[in-house]
Order: C-alpha cells, then sequence, then structure tokens
C-alpha cells in the first residue's frame, strides 16, 4: 500500500505541510512520460535551489501515449487537437486524457458515491471522461485570435491577451511549490467561455481563430487554450538529486470544462450591470453579480499566495472545486494510480482547496449538492454601440 494514501475518506480535507513537494520523492515517480520523474545526477553537485522548466516528450514516449489514447479514449470520448498546439502540448493533453479515463475507484461510502454521482453522472472513469467531452470540445495552442464572424479570413482581430484585457477575465494561475523562488504561471484558459461574454455583451456573433476557425454560439463551446504552464516542470534540487514536478496536473482539463457551464443564466439586470462597467477604451470589469455562470473567479484577498490575482472562487462547486473533488478521488479513491500520480493529486487537492473563499474547515459532503446544468443565456435586446 502507497504511504501517500493519507486516508480512504473523500471529503477529507488533505492536510499537507509547506514540505508537500518532497510526498513525490517519497512516493518514488512515475514511469509515464511527462509525469513526475525523479533523477539522480551523480557526480554533478550544485547548489539547493528551483527552476522552471518545459516538458518534453522523446519519440517513444509520444508513441507510447498515442497508443494509450487510443485505447483509452478513442471510440469513448471526441476531443479535437488544433494545429496550434505544439508537439508536447498535444502529447501532454492526451496523456492527461488516457490517465483519466483509465482510472479505476473505489468509494465504499454511500454518501460519498452519491456526491461523485451527482457532480459527475457516475462513479467511474468513463463518466468523468463524459463530464469532459460535454464541456470540451477542442484544444488549441496559446496564440489565438478573435474575430467577428464577418472578420474571418482578414487580419487583425483580438488576441487572447487583449480579449482578456477587454473583459477583465485573466487567466488561472498555478502557483509552483516555492512559491518565494518563482512567480506564478498561467496553464490553462476556456477561450470559448471569455469570448462568448465578450459576444453577449457586444451583441456581436464571434469566432475564434487558432489553426482552424471555431464560432463562438454559446458557453459550451468548449475551446480550451493550453499556456506555457501547462507543460511547465519546477525542477527542485535538493542534495544533488533533481525533482521534476509539473505545475498542471488533469485536474486542470476537469477545472477548465466547468467554466462551459452557465448554471445560473444571465438576467437582462445581469446584462445591464455589466455593461455599465464598460470605460471608454471599450474594457469592461468582469466579474459583476452572477458568477455561476461560467464560474468566473474573483480576486484572491489579502494574504493569500496569489493576492490581488483573478484566481479565487467567491462560491461553491466553482471550477476549483471541481478540480479539488477530482483531485482527491485520484489521491484517496483511485485503485490503479501510480504513486506519482496520487502525490501530485494530493497537491492539486490542497491547492485547489484553498483557492475556495469562505471554505473554512467545510469538507466536500458538508456543502450542498452542486447544480451541473448548464442554462444558455437570452442575447440582449441591443447591440453595444
Amino acid at each position: 500500500m502507497s504511504t501517500c494514501r493519507t486516508s480512504r475518506n473523500l471529503p477529507a480535507a488533505l492536510a499537507l505541510s509547506s514540505l508537500a513537494l518532497f510526498a513525490v520523492s517519497a512516493c518514488g515517480g512515475s514511469s509515464e512520460g511527462g509525469e513526475e520523474r525523479v533523477k539522480n545526477p551523480a557526480g554533478t553537485p550544485g547548489p539547493d535551489g528551483s527552476e522552471i522548466i518545459q516538458l518534453t516528450f522523446t519519440d517513444a514516449q509520444r508513441a507510447e501515449v498515442e497508443k494509450s489514447y487510443a485505447a483509452n479514449v478513442e471510440g469513448k470520448a471526441s476531443f479535437s487537437f488544433d494545429s496550434s498546439l505544439s508537439a508536447d502540448e498535444r502529447t501532454l493533453a492526451r496523456q492527461d486524457m488516457s490517465s483519466i479515463a483509465r482510472q479505476a475507484y473505489t468509494i465504499e461510502s454511500p454518501a460519498n458515491a452519491e456526491l461523485v454521482k451527482r457532480v459527475f453522472g457516475g462513479a467511474d472513469a468513463r463518466d468523468v471522461l463524459r463530464y469532459l467531452s460535454d464541456r470540451v470540445r477542442v484544444f488549441v495552442g496559446p496564440s489565438v485570435s478573435v474575430k467577428s464572424s464577418g472578420e474571418v479570413g482578414a487580419s487583425g482581430g483580438m488576441t487572447l491577451s487583449e480579449i482578456q484585457a477587454r473583459t477583465g477575465m485573466e487567466s488561472d494561475q498555478a502557483l509552483p511549490f516555492s512559491i518565494n523562488e518563482e512567480k506564478s504561471r498561467v496553464t490553462a484558459q476556456n477561450v470559448g467561455t471569455v469570448a462568448w461574454y465578450f459576444s453577449y455583451l457586444m451583441g456581436l456573433p464571434l469566432v475564434v481563430v487558432a489553426g482552424s476557425t471555431y464560432p463562438v454560439s454559446s458557453m459550451r463551446a468548449g475551446i480550451i487554450s493550453l499556456m506555457p504552464g501547462y507543460t511547465s516542470v519546477q525542477r527542485i534540487r535538493r542534495e544533488s538529486v533533481n525533482y521534476d514536478i509539473r505545475l498542471s496536473t488533469p485536474a486542470t482539463l476537469v477545472h477548465e470544462a466547468r467554466h462551459s457551464d452557465c448554471s445560473t443564466a444571465l438576467t437582462a439586470v445581469d446584462g445591464a450591470r455589466l455593461r455599465a462597467t464598460r470605460t471608454e477604451k471599450g474594457e469592461y470589469d468582469l466579474p459583476q453579480g452572477n458568477t455561476t455562470c461560467g464560474h468566473l473567479h474573483v480576486m484572491c484577498p489579502k494574504g493569500h499566495p496569489l493576492e490581488g490575482k483573478p484566481a479565487c472562487d467567491d462560491h461553491f462547486w466553482g471550477s476549483y472545486q471541481l478540480g479539488w473533488m477530482y483531485s482527491a478521488m485520484v489521491a484517496e479513491l483511485c485503485t490503479n494510480c501510480s504513486d506519482g500520480e496520487i502525490a501530485r493529486a494530493q497537491i492539486a487537492a490542497e491547492d485547489s482547496r484553498t483557492r475556495i473563499l469562505d471554505l473554512g474547515s467545510k469538507k466536500l459532503t458538508d456543502i450542498p449538492a452542486p447544480d451541473m446544468s448548464h442554462r444558455e443565456s437570452p442575447a440582449l435586446s441591443t447591440p453595444e454601440q
């Protein structure tokens, strides 16, 4: 039995110390390409410290991932991978999907089993995969543009950074484990939801342009942009040993998928409130009021490691709570996960849990059951001028 399993009780908050990064070294590592790898560079002494590097796959590792994806995902769910993705981004996304699809869980508590069923529609990996396929259509690279549907084929358009600035919706942040040494990194962005909000406020049909063009007619457009942080690895050096630990996990995809849900449709009053934030530069200040439509993040409060960044949730069962729950399932209930997967899930669960404001000491089962439905918001009556 793995020493990394702290309990078999899903709702227990994972109590990790400030040295949680050493859970990976204590648990060994994973042999699967792209996951944690413990390296012992004998004869290469150097000072302790850490650095951020980019994950890369060998040709043999890519072939293994493709084999796993074909066996575990194809025929069960359909995801597209845009040509704007780098080879490593594509491989890592397919590896994460394969990991999600092959996991097996043992859930002994009826209360826990019912909660998992309410969230994912069932209690096995196929249900988590179905949750994703309902909300994610395509993965694209970080360099995308947003245009009106009449501008397709023309130069110009807004970059992702520009449309984020226009809406006030920044990308999700991932913390390196030694947060005093490195800044936060952006891992992924549900660009479909960002573009939908701008389309909603402006009253204009928009498309996201990457390698191909994707219309944004609903928050369920499901366009996920994989950012540089997605393939970032923190290399931590302790006593001449390098520990390579990914900043993202498969829970990143579960998190981003939740942004495709509008649990409470925007009303005309909501639309008027949002439009009223528009500045002379044509910029809006989101979120305002209803944050459950798209499960928008709010600014983290003073004293939080991400203080002043839009990387926290002001309501339950948003993207961070979905990431927390999935990570807790892997850490506590997965029967065929590697020690490396379990260790990363423990760290990811604790990170996500700390992003939920007003959570206190609540456990997952202390919180009322989530609304996992999606509601389309009616268009505003007049286009923005």
